[in-house]
């Protein structure tokens, strides 16, 4: 029986776990009919002629044609953006169309199935409340594509909103600000109700500023009070928060800071709280942006913030932006707190961090990702007087003619339904207008207008409506436009005047407009003909970006699509302050960024579509079998997919010529691309057993997330691949990938530059800790992060900022105050929750500037102004007595340091040398210093040495080599080398390590080029990477990797004409060292022509079971009727129904080997295998209903197999796997030895048996 309107066979709701397995039989018997019900005779000839009649050709084209009109009619802006589609845009819709309905049916993410007629209480709705939703939408496939979308520009986002607030407080516990930055609270900080309620603010003060006590019940928090200031030091603030007050958040905050960033961030509780109103969320929205503003407004961290903002907005794939900072207050204070930047000089930092972004991107030949900067629309509250706002408009105007390119317009801010209307200021808008004109100059009117449903600045006259006016004062664009649709008449002047509406639907909905971004009004604003974009308002307010902005009106509605993301996207840049020239450059730009990301989007999640059809095949009656063999493992993959932009140039000069050839591919994890290694081997007995630690990098000074071969590596002694960290660490770069012994256990450590930390992770490739830089991102450097004390403390390089005194500077040629970038070093303790600094040793407070060697190649004036990279420090080891061993590059030197003084007690190399170089031993621009042996009259160090560096240098060896040198009293002698092996430099960069047999492994950072010589000098193994393909460091070492998720398996249908179908089975285990053979379970469908699941157990060396994969359903091949239909009559007529033909005598012992015991009813959920609805699995019922449907006629086998199996899905029956033994002859096993061509293939097994 078909299914009619969304019920079962046996009247159940239909879902994936109730659809009706089998047919009814045709003889089924009728149910009687009501004669109260049956048509009169009349009606039934009637019937009986509509039935037998059938429309024309014609008539039915004329209904399509005219359909097909209607629709297009509705959705103009679609049709058009249709018509111009690609074939790869319009392969893209069909992938997310596809993804867009199983993620929402997903129960990880949503569980919304449309056939339940109630839903499950834990379910949610995709398109429903933002916040609630968060966690899901993260983990969503259609999230992932909406990051990587190119979204050309954002018009629409408030100054001081962003960054997130826990970057903002991060940056405030900078040493540079920590003694001026102050908080106020509006309540005194003495019980938990003034900590929930109080409102605070933060501000700079000079630092003589006396600090107030918020904790303190005498607390004054009156601002006006000259004797008793409410300012407390924030530094004085932090350490006096008590503990038990603090919420959760962002492990890089403490516990006052994730308490402050809980007052500027949007809560559940919040937006969704049953006492929550319009007035309410608008009063917390306010009080969140005032305690954001003292954080962005000062000279120092306005600098900063700008710089951060860009490289946000490049990170979500947005072109171009237009900010809006309330510049009202007109003033800003300096660092220090003891003077007011003026609006002049916020303008002037702001342009030149543009330009100083703009360089970078030059430099790595990047521009096309943010080539027109920002530009700054002019805000100032609504709520103003006329007079004032006189003074801003004249404000406006002198900025504008200050900084011409860089303000592109004005507007109102502030809740709308409170004064004022801007009717209250059209007098001082007109003149505006009309000076403008007189001046020649353009700055459009850009006001915020129908954002709430009373429109009207408090009056409760409708006529008082912002839309007529912003109408009226030719504005650009207006921001949110939610009430438009209330007046249809606007709609249509809206659209002749071309006037583009700036959409901020999570705003909407948070803000208590619309509960959610279905019943945002986006569809109909569309419909209706007019111009709109996406925007995301106040991202940090909001925990979203304008990649979430997409993602929301994607799934919020059915009618959106790709080709609505590229149309929106577009829109963006037509409605934006560029110049027209500007406007045509950058459309190129987003037509070549589009192809690329619809290409990127086929190639990633193309596969994932076909996948997901085939996974919601209904499954029959099963049995499991197993079938095991030994293979070559390839230990590749589990993390999920990470989000991958096209690969692009590798910023080292000439051109890409890596091949397809050059990764390795696994069907298993198709998010995987790592590389092959071009291995010679010269002594491979001599070589030392380990594995490789390699982190490939692209560009050093990545931004956003890069090809996805970047990241580190795990491979054997053989080249072959053992883990990619690339999806872990998200394709960013990671650097110092080195193996660590903490504990006698095997751990890697790392630095992550993405998030500045250092990691330790352990061999199931889990973080075990992070350790976040105190000070920030720019307080560490990317050469080092040495763990010593078995993980409990880490020494790391600083990174410093100083002006030389004139009379310093002059050693080096330069008569003023030189910039200085200088390197130090952090000891840390890291044994607890936050790390605590227990050594910090600045080079400059110890040096002079006459040891650097390295200014002969520079403008010493320009880079004495942009911040000189003095003396470059890349390597720290420790010495048995804690004192330290640092080495500089750029002064060609390694210093002996002091632990207790942190004076220098010796230099070896440079100008100021304590040792002479004896022979061949001297060396420059070295790397990775280390300490191989020492003791009171003798040094023995390890070096990688460049000989030369990058600029105009006397190389000081033929080549790049590495050296082990032995000091003695005054004396530095070589006492082994190890050339580069074609005989060439290293001009930066590289690394030395000596094996546990006396053999030294060499990583040569070019083309990652690796090599390992024997003690004395032999080589004995050198390999090397695709070109231009580098890694910072290369380490090898012993490794046990057991991962603790599970084994990656695809199993998939492969026809071999009519022998039948082969079932291949790939897996995969990304990390795993220890698996040398796999035992592959299968269950089949009773009848059908290929296997239908396995489940993949992977075995040790002692027979031992190591893990196993979940229940990966197998992917059918296409497959024409006629070919089924020959097929299925072939295998019906050979192929034995295996669930009846297999007892559970001949079956052996059940799988796994030690189930649960039996459940006294049929109830219990099945939890070993994830709840998924299979029937029959258990053996021994199975045996028995195979024997009462064997006794069964044929139509009641069919009916009562039906009616059983619907109620056995209802109650998950407990799941039980059996496995079968391979000796019987009459069910035997073909193994298709070498199917396939991937890496991950397993020598697979055919899916069809044989009779004997």
């Amino acid at each position: 029986m078909d299914r009619i309107d969304g019920a079962s066979a046996d009247g159940q709701p239909t879902s994936p776990e109730n659809y009706p397995l089998q047919p009814l039989p045709s003889a089924a018997v009728p149910e009687p009919v009501d004669p109260a019900l049956e048509p009169n005779d009349g009606a039934k000839r009637e019937a009986r002629k509509l039935s037998d009649a059938s429309p024309s050709a014609d008539r039915l084209h004329h209904y399509s044609r005219s359909r097909k009109q209607l629709l297009q009619e509705s959705q103009p802006w679609y049709a058009e953006a249709m018509s111009t589609a690609s074939p790869a845009e319009k392969k893209v819709g069909e992938i997310i169309d596809e993804l867009r309905k199983n993620e929402s049916r997903d129960r990880s993410l949503f569980g919304n199935l449309p056939g339940e007629a109630v839903p499950e209480p834990r379910s949610r709705d995709s398109g429903g409340q933002f916040l609630v939703n968060r966690p899901s939408i993260d983990m969503s496939t259609v999230m992932a594509i909406a990051r990587g979308m190119p979204k050309g520009a954002h018009q629409h986002i408030h100054f001081n909103t962003a960054l997130p607030p826990e970057e903002l407080l991060g940056h405030a516990q900078t040493p540079e600000v920590q003694d001026t930055m102050f908080i106020r609270s509006t309540l005194p900080l003495t019980n938990p109700e003034n900590f929930q309620n109080c409102e605070i603010v933060f501000n700079v003060f000079p630092k003589e500023t006396v600090s107030a006590d918020c904790f303190s019940s005498s607390y004054n928090r009156d601002t006006e009070d000259p004797e008793n200031s409410p300012w407390m030091l924030w530094k004085v603030f932090r350490e006096s928060f008590p503990e038990r007050v603090a919420p959760t958040g962002p492990e890089n905050l403490d516990a006052a800071g994730r308490w402050a960033r809980s007052k500027m961030v949007i809560s559940v509780e919040h937006t969704y709280g049953h006492t929550t109103t319009h007035n309410s969320s608008w009063a917390y929205f306010n009080q969140s942006t005032r305690a954001l503003k003292g954080l962005v407004g000062y000279e120092s961290g306005y600098r900063w913030y700008i710089g951060r903002a860009i490289d946000n907005m490049i990170e979500d794939n947005v072109m171009y932006a237009e900010l809006r900072p309330m510049l009202f207050d007109k003033a800003i204070p300096s660092t220090d707190g003891l003077r007011k930047l003026d609006l002049k000089e916020q303008m002037s930092i702001i342009c030149g961090e543009i330009i100083k972004k703009r360089k970078e991107l030059e430099a790595r030949n990047e521009l096309d990702k943010f080539p027109f900067g920002i530009k700054i629309i002019y805000c100032t509250p609504r709520s103003i007087s006329l007079a004032e706002m006189e003074t801003e408009l004249e404000d406006c105007i002198w900025l504008k003619l200050q900084f011409p390119d860089l303000i592109c317009g004005f507007d109102l801010v502030g809740a709308e339904d409170r004064p004022n209307c801007i009717k209250f200021y059209a007098d001082v808008l007109l003149a505006f207008q009309q000076r403008c004109k007189e001046l020649k100059i353009s700055i459009p009117f850009m006001f915020h207008a129908g954002e709430t449903l009373l429109d009207t600045g408090g009056s409760s006259d409708p006529d008082d409506s912002n839309l007529y006016d912003a109408l009226l004062l030719n504005a650009k664009r207006i921001g949110h436009g939610y009430a438009l649709l209330k007046h249809p008449h606007l709609v249509e002047k809206y659209k002749k005047q071309n006037i583009c509406l700036e959409l901020c639907p999570i705003s909407n909905e948070l803000l208590h407009l619309c509960g959610n971004a279905r019943e945002h009004p986006y569809p109909q604003l569309l419909a209706a003909g007019l111009h709109c974009t996406l925007n995301a308002d106040n991202p940090a307010l909001f925990s979203s970006t304008l990649s979430y902005e997409f993602y929301q009106v994607m799934v919020g509605d059915p009618r959106m699509n790709i080709h609505g993301w590229k149309q929106l996207a577009e829109w963006s840049l037509e409605h934006s302050c560029l110049s027209p020239g500007e406007i045509h450059l950058a459309k190129g730009i987003y037509a070549r960024q589009w192809e690329a990301f619809c290409q990127w989007v086929v190639d990633e999640y193309g596969w994932q579509q076909s996948k997901e059809m085939w996974c919601n095949v209904v499954l029959g009656v099963w049995a499991l079998q197993p079938f095991t063999f030994a293979l070559s493992h390839k230990h590749v993959g589990r993390t999920l997919p990470a989000l991958e932009i096209e690969e692009r140039a590798n910023g080292h000069g000439g051109e890409d010529t890596t091949t397809e050839e050059d990764y390795f591919h696994f069907v298993t994890r198709p998010d995987i691309r790592a590389f092959k290694w071009s291995i010679q081997k010269y002594d491979e007995r001599a070589v030392a057993p380990g594995y490789w630690f390699v982190a490939p990098y692209e560009l050093l000074g990545q931004k956003e997330r890069g090809a996805k071969w970047i990241g580190p590596y795990i491979y054997n002694g053989k080249g072959e691949l053992v883990w990619s960290g690339a999806p872990m660490f998200d394709s960013f770069n990671v650097f110092d990938f080195r193996p660590v012994e903490i504990h006698e256990q095997n751990m890697f450590t790392a630095i992550y530059k993405r998030e500045d930390a250092g990691v330790i992770v352990d061999n199931s490739y889990q973080i075990r800790k992070m350790v976040q830089w105190p000070g920030g991102s720019d307080a560490a450097n990317m050469h080092e992060f040495s763990v010593f004390d078995e993980g409990a403390k880490v020494a790391v390089l600083t990174r410093e900022m100083h002006h030389a005194s004139t009379e310093k500077s002059k050693v080096i040629g330069y008569d003023g105050e030189c910039s200085i970038n200088t390197d130090g070093l952090l000891e840390l303790d890291i044994s607890g929750d936050s790390p605590i600094p227990l050594f910090n040793w600045s080079w400059i407070d110890h040096m002079s500037l006459d040891e650097i060697t390295y200014p002969t190649k520079l403008d010493v004036k320009k880079e004495c102004k942009e911040g000189w990279d003095a003396n470059h420090c890349n390597a720290i080891d420790r010495f048995d007595n804690g004192d330290y061993l640092v080495s500089c590059r750029h002064t060609d030197t390694l210093y002996k340091i002091s632990r207790e003084s942190g004076s220098v007690l010796w230099r070896l190399g440079g100008t100021n040398s304590d040792f002479k170089f004896v022979g061949e031993a001297k060396f420059s621009r070295q790397h990775h210093a280390r300490i191989l042996e020492s003791n009171a009259t003798h040094t023995v160090l390890t070096l990688f040495d460049n000989a030369r560096g990058e600029g105009i240098q006397t190389a000081t060896h033929d080549c790049t080599r590495g050296l082990i040198l032995s000091l003695h009293a005054d004396k530095a002698q070589m006492v082994a080398e190890y050339p580069r092996p074609d005989h060439e430099y290293s001009t930066s960069r590289g690394s030395l390590e000596i094996m546990p047999n006396g053999n030294v492994f060499i990583g040569w950072t070019f083309h990652s080029r690796i090599s390992e010589h024997s003690a004395e000098g032999k080589l004995l193994m050198k390999a090397k990477l695709p070109p231009r393909k580098n890694t910072y460091r290369s380490y090898k070492a012993p490794w046990t990797g057991r991962p603790v998720d599970s084994p990656d398996v695809v199993s998939r249908v492969k026809e071999q004409g009519l022998k039948g179908y082969t079932t291949q089975v790939y897996v995969s285990w990304n990390g795993a060292t220890d698996v040398v053979k796999w035992s592959v379970y299968r269950a089949d469908q009773g009848g059908s022509r290929y296997i239908h699941a396995v489940i993949v157990e992977a075995i040790g060396a002692k027979g031992e079971p190591l893990g196993q994969s979940k229940v990966v359903e197998t992917i059918p091949t296409d497959r024409n009727a006629a070919q089924f239909t020959e097929e299925q009559r072939w295998l019906d007529a050979h192929v034995p129904n295996i669930a009846v033909d297999l007892s559970y005598d001949a079956q052996g012992q059940l799988y796994p080997p030690s189930p649960d015991p039996e459940l006294p009813s049929f109830s219990s959920p099945a939890d070993d295998w994830e709840g998924l609805p299979l029937v029959g699995q258990h053996a021994k019922l199975m045996a028995y209903v195979a024997g009462i449907l064997t006794c069964c006629v044929f139509a009641m086998l069919y009916w009562a197999g039906s009616r059983l199996k619907q109620r056995l899905r209802r109650r998950q029956l407990k799941q039980g796997y059996t496995q079968v033994y391979k000796d019987d002859d009459e069910n035997e096993h073909e193994l298709d030895e070498g199917v396939g061509q991937d890496a991950d293939t397993m020598n697979g097994s055919t899916g069809r048996l044989r009779k004997g």
